[in-house]
């Protein structure tokens, strides 16, 4: 580990006192393309890589020299402020629309039944299987989409998704905390005008999305965008969700009710839109929120309680009646959420959602008793 630090204190050094940067930045010339300079995109990720690491030791908790500690402070401030923005001018980026381009589906020889679901059917090939040559009859339809895949550098494209990502989460959306109400009078799935749903902070983070969401990585930004209780930019990322091909194929996995799915992280953004689509139907997808309710507790952490209580407010206000309906639903999510042998232990130590549940279970009693006086009566 010693030795780990003083490498990076070395790399941070020589970063902060030469002119490399500089002059990588100084090289950008031409029309520039979606993905930026081989050199510039390296050198930034093995820096944020290297503070990435920095900070999980000191979020762990590790023993780390205060010189390092200060370099760290130093190198985060510099990525954030000077070098990151400066990196995202290098070069074009990509529209939503093409986003498969950047997020293949990455096709396997062996995997489980899920990696084979959502690699069948007729997809483009990724850069790691262009090795089997260009495929069958049927895949050759998609020639123009396989070549501009062969024309993305892997590793390239894999450093400029996690430096813009990295960004996005970093330096974006804890701007929001603290500026965001945690009670708001819209609702997040039936809002449906955007101006009316936004604090003016989230302005600027909805027009990054806009400008390089192709690039980001939707688990990542939903789950900080969510910790941020920021709806709109939730909304926005599942607009772009449209256009990614793991998003997609996990929202048909999602819609077969005869599919037993495990929970995984590329699954989110899929689960989110299945809860958008139940509370835009009312009372008709209740069936299906009740089938939903294991798969949702088991997406605790990145799926936030409120998220789901979110949802069932909104078929409250789509349904007839169906308020109790709804708040018993979210009443057994909890209840399953926080279940001593089959709940998520990291659950039960957030002390908002035990006094939440407490407060339900209180009102529940309550309601009991009331329909048991009427019934004796």
């Amino acid at each position: 580990v010693k030795g780990m630090q003083t490498g990076i204190e070395s790399q941070l050094q020589s970063l902060f006192w030469g002119d490399k940067v500089t002059k990588m930045f100084q090289r950008t010339h031409g029309k520039p393309l979606a993905l930026p300079p081989r050199d510039i995109a390296s050198t930034l990720f093995d820096l944020v890589l290297g503070i990435a690491v920095i900070s999980e030791g000191v979020g762990g908790q590790t023993t780390l020299s205060s010189r390092l500690l200060q370099d760290h402070t130093l190198a985060s401030q510099f990525v954030l402020s000077d070098a990151l923005p400066a990196f995202l001018k290098t070069f074009r980026p990509l529209q939503w629309q093409q986003r498969r381009v950047l997020w293949p589906i990455v096709q396997s020889g062996a995997g489980s039944d899920l990696e084979s679901a959502l690699t069948g059917g007729d997809m483009t090939l990724s850069i790691a299987s262009t090795s089997t040559g260009w495929g069958t009859p049927g895949q050759r339809k998609n020639l123009e989409e396989q070549i501009e895949d062969l024309e993305l550098d892997v590793e390239i494209r894999a450093e400029t998704c996690y430096l813009v990502t990295f960004y996005f989460t970093h330096q974006l959306l804890p701007q929001l905390k603290g500026t965001i109400p945690q009670v708001q009078p819209t609702n997040l799935w039936i809002c449906n005008s955007d101006s009316a749903c936004s604090v003016p902070e989230e302005e600027k983070v909805v027009d990054f999305i806009k400008t390089f969401g192709a690039y980001l990585k939707l688990h990542t930004c939903l789950v900080c965008a969510s910790d941020a209780g920021s709806k709109l930019v939730i909304r926005t990322l599942l607009d772009m969700a449209r256009f990614d091909l793991r998003h997609r194929e996990f929202f048909k996995l999602l819609s077969n009710k005869q599919t037993f799915l495990l929970y995984e992280p590329a699954m989110l953004s899929a689960l989110l839109a299945h809860l958008r689509l139940m509370a835009d139907n009312g009372t008709a997808g209740e069936e299906q929120l009740h089938k939903l309710v294991p798969l949702m507790v088991s997406a605790f952490p990145d799926l936030r309680p409120w998220l789901v209580r979110e949802a069932l407010s909104a078929q409250d206000s789509k349904g007839t009646d169906s308020g109790k309906r709804s708040s018993s639903m979210y009443y057994r999510y909890l209840s399953l959420l926080l279940d001593a042998d089959e709940g998520i232990d990291s659950a039960r130590f957030e002390e908002e959602l035990v006094e939440e549940w407490c407060n339900l279970s209180v009102t529940s009693v309550r309601q009991l008793e009331t329909l048991g006086d009427d019934a004796a009566g």
